[in-house]
């Protein structure tokens, strides 16, 4: 489905909404491995823009894209949510409840990080300036693997991944000179919304530290490790990720 402007979504199921914010170069497709939790709750799961079908590029940044969702829930006639974003679409759902917080009810932020040090800041420049992390071919996709899978080496996870993860390159450089320059440290000191917090064991792309951090820093926040899995764990150990958040869902109704 398609919005007044332009953002592609796709809707699953019944009951409170939960938006569901891919990371970058991802798209709506690749929460296929969390549908059985439409079950329990209406899902909502957009392309953000430059992604997938949804390919205007114009002013991609971290607060174009909460506008987008947020002006997708007036359309929907969404007053409040629940949000999980993973990697980039973590940094998408703090920017959302930096803008609105009062449309927010829980937020997840899964494999994901909330500032920028400065030492990484020349790793994100060097890194866009690899211009082979845009093209589509086996070699980069194994490369992406080894950087992002604990089982890098397994088919069907290999698979997931190529499904998944299909970025065009002119969204790619600009994701991540919006990402590269993040410091949320102040807002998560003031986020006063439940939260939770999921790292991976063997993320190497946003490492526990990242999450250990992010916990610290917010008040109201629960922090959950899935052992045996890197950034992608959604898709590595998708039956253990949406256990966790199906039980954290669950405590906001008590």
């Amino acid at each position: 489905m398609q919005t007044a402007s332009k953002i592609y979504y796709n809707r699953l199921g019944q009951g409170n909404p939960l938006f569901l914010i891919h990371g970058l170069g991802e798209r709506k497709e690749g929460w296929k491995w969390q549908y059985p939790l439409a079950a329990d709750y209406d899902l909502i799961m957009p392309d953000l823009r430059g992604h997938g079908e949804s390919i205007d590029v114009k002013s991609i940044n971290l607060v174009t894209f909460a506008e987008d969702i947020l002006s997708l829930m007036n359309e929907l006639q969404i007053k409040r949510a629940s949000f999980c974003g993973v990697s980039m679409g973590g940094l998408v759902v703090q920017e959302i409840y930096r803008q609105s917080p009062e449309r927010c009810e829980g937020i997840i932020l899964a494999n994901t990080f909330h500032y920028t040090p400065y030492w990484a800041r020349r790793v994100v420049r060097n890194t866009r300036n690899y211009r082979r992390l845009g093209f589509p071919s086996q070699y980069v996709l194994n490369w992406f693997a080894r950087c992002n899978l604990y089982k890098f080496g397994n088919q069907e996870l290999l698979e997931r991944l190529e499904f998944d993860y299909q970025p065009r390159v002119e969204t790619l450089l600009a994701c991540m000179d919006t990402c590269g320059i993040v410091d949320n440290r102040s807002l998560l000191e003031n986020l006063e919304h439940p939260t939770l917090i999921i790292g991976a064991s063997n993320d190497v792309v946003t490492p526990l530290w990242f999450q250990l951090q992010m916990h610290s820093l917010v008040r109201r926040s629960k922090l959950s490790i899935i052992k045996r899995a890197g950034h992608f764990a959604r898709l590595e150990r998708p039956n253990v990720f949406n256990r966790i958040v199906d039980e954290f869902l669950k405590t906001l109704s008590k």
